[in-house]
């Protein structure tokens, strides 16, 4: 999160949300780890690093329960559209009936 930089790619520099991109990304390891830590968040189990902990009292977020509830949201975020990235040029069909049915179900309410 804040410890992310500027990377370079083919000799051009690319803003820092990229470089967050690719941090995410590096980490997709971690990111499959916390996804399964559902029921740590609760307690004082460490599922926040210690960049997203920082940058998450930099915000005013402070109780430890709050903040591992967060890294795990963002993870599993992380894991949806990483999912949904690769799954998407193998069964494109398959991607646009899932997004029809959303629509559909969201006109209904």
């Amino acid at each position: 999160w804040g410890s992310s930089k500027d990377r370079v790619c083919c000799g051009k520099r690319v803003p820092k949300r990229i470089g967050r991109i690719y941090n995410d990304l590096k980490g997709l390891l971690t990111h499959c780890k916390r996804v399964g830590e559902w029921d740590g968040f609760l307690y004082a189990a460490p599922v926040c690093s210690e960049a997203e902990k920082i940058t998450l009292e930099e915000r005013g977020i402070m109780d430890p329960g709050v903040q591992n509830y967060l890294a795990w949201r963002r993870s599993v975020i992380v894991m949806v559209v990483f999912m949904g990235v690769l799954q998407l040029p193998i069964m494109p069909m398959t991607v646009y009936n899932s997004l029809q049915t959303l629509r559909d179900t969201a006109a209904d309410v």
